[in-house]
């Protein structure tokens, strides 16, 4: 695990996934007389038509993220550069110990009062249920003082992230700004429990075994129901379910004990109000299961399928220590699936057996038909309300279930399953 870490990417496979606020303001802000500046010039110019103790705070936390990069030749090396505001100011390079003293540095300046707060950080390498490595920090942030009350920040994860081990890229990211407390206690932990401003604080074995999370996270204001930890145990089927808003749609992947990624491994649904993410593998052994998050879209304003993108918002290590042998692979779900809040009964298996009659039951709110496709057959499903069913012999080969909506004639794929 590498030292002095940064946050590590958290784009979906495909598509940039980014929110719109953040990328209007991910553009570099460009001050070449500021590399000759001092910390009080500089932090006069910044806050001198700031009002208030929180647009100071910002004003600073934003030139630093979007003027100073993570010193990745010096990372590679293992061998840092002075870390002093000055020296940081003049080569606009850091680790997050030059991020830290650079803000506490012009906060100060500016008449705030601010401390570097020394921990541990959830970065790049990480995986739920590694230990703090001895109690070894890792990593370096700030609190501020505002209105009376303390806040948290972090310019060196408010700045960029890591792609890959060897990869910085900048990319503004205002969450790390004056987090809630609870939120950033899923990633930083303090050396001095004090900072991290809980009434309650954690201990050191609640932290490494919550789940690992970003911050779309929190703005998709996703909710951990029977997942609270990171690290579980799957003794066949394991149902993990999350509370989030009615238009957040969330979808999953899992990463075999090989590093394999496998899609048809989980099974996203909405379910009495809840997102319910089903996994189950035949291997044994360490599995990381990663939830993807977006926001929904309205199905009869469906145009460019392909557009939709997600986010990672969360990690979890699940050990398998029983294999589930009852269900093959889940069935592969399309995005219209979500976006229509549809929910399947049955079949829950991907492979249904050829020359033998199947039930098929899915709840397609909002739908007009749900056919079902295999070879030459269409079949459209008996529908009550919004449930549709039917009963059908498969062959072998793919079968589909599509739905159509309001007027228009498009069939969309809900679902995929294969006869064999």
């Amino acid at each position: 695990m590498r030292s002095h870490m940064a946050r590590s990417s958290s784009a979906a496979p495909s598509g940039n996934g980014e929110d719109p606020v953040k990328k209007r303001n991910s553009k570099r802000v460009s001050d070449n007389s500021s590399s000759q500046e001092s910390p009080r010039s500089l932090a006069n110019t910044l806050t001198a038509r700031k009002r208030g103790e929180r647009e100071k705070s910002l004003a600073i936390f934003d030139w630093i993220t979007r003027n100073i990069v993570y010193d990745m030749p010096s990372l590679k090396l293992g061998i840092y550069t002075l870390q002093e505001p000055e020296f940081t100011l003049k080569s606009r390079r850091a680790v997050c110990g030059g991020f830290a003293k650079l803000f506490e540095a012009l906060a100060r300046e500016a008449g705030l009062e601010a401390r570097t707060v020394i921990g541990f950080a959830k970065g790049t390498g990480f995986s739920p249920g590694d230990s703090l490595q001895g109690n070894i920090t890792n990593h370096v942030w700030n609190a501020v003082k505002i209105d009376g009350k303390w806040q948290l920040l972090d310019c060196t994860w408010g700045g960029g992230i890591f792609e890959g081990n060897d990869r910085y890229r900048s990319r503004y990211e205002p969450f790390y700004f004056c987090p809630d407390p609870k939120h950033l206690v899923y990633t930083h932990f303090p050396e001095d429990p004090r900072w991290q401003l809980l009434d309650v604080p954690v201990t050191p074995k609640v932290f490494i075994n919550l789940p690992q999370v970003w911050p779309d996270f929190f703005r998709h204001r996703i909710r951990c129901v029977n997942a609270r930890y990171g690290n579980l145990n799957a003794r066949g089927l394991l149902t993990l379910r999350f509370a989030s808003p009615d238009n957040v749609r969330l979808s999953a992947a899992s990463v075999d004990p090989d590093g394999k990624k496998k899609i048809n491994s989980t099974f996203c649904q909405r379910l009495n109000g809840e997102s319910v993410v089903h996994f189950a593998s035949r291997r044994l052994g360490l599995h990381t299961l990663e939830l993807y998050a977006r926001n929904g879209v309205n199905p009869l304003r469906y145009r460019n399928v392909e557009s939709i993108s997600a986010t990672l918002v969360a990690k979890y290590s699940i050990r398998v220590l029983a294999p589930e042998v009852t269900l093959s692979p889940f069935p592969k779900t399309f995005a219209i699936f979500a976006d229509a809040r549809a929910r399947l009964e049955s079949p829950l298996s991907r492979n249904l057996t050829a020359g033998h009659i199947h039930h098929f039951r899915v709840e397609v709110p909002g739908a007009r038909e749900v056919l079902l496709k295999a070879g030459l057959q269409r079949i459209s499903l008996n529908r009550d309300g919004s449930w549709f069913e039917t009963q059908v012999r498969i062959e072998r080969g793919e079968i589909l279930l599509l739905a159509r909506f309001g007027m228009a004639n498009r069939y969309w794929h809900l679902l995929r399953f294969e006869g064999i």
